[in-house]
């Protein structure tokens, strides 16, 4: 929550709240073919193990800062 209160990207709200309205709905998301590619590429980027956890993600931030 505190995340969210310190988010002032006025777009990127609008997209989270229609992330979170979908997960509560029953509603088919239907994705196109570019769309499918990238998650097809982030499922196997994740399955080789070739992703960031949440505390090196904001590690990594924080040292750009």
């Amino acid at each position: 929550m505190n995340k969210l209160e310190s988010i002032s990207d006025v777009q990127l709200l609008e997209e989270l709240h229609k992330i979170l309205n979908l997960a509560d709905s029953s509603e088919t998301i239907i994705l196109n073919n570019e769309q499918k590619e990238k998650i097809e590429f982030a499922q196997k980027q994740y399955l080789n193990g070739r992703y960031l956890s949440a505390y090196q993600a904001e590690k990594d931030i924080e040292e750009c800062l």
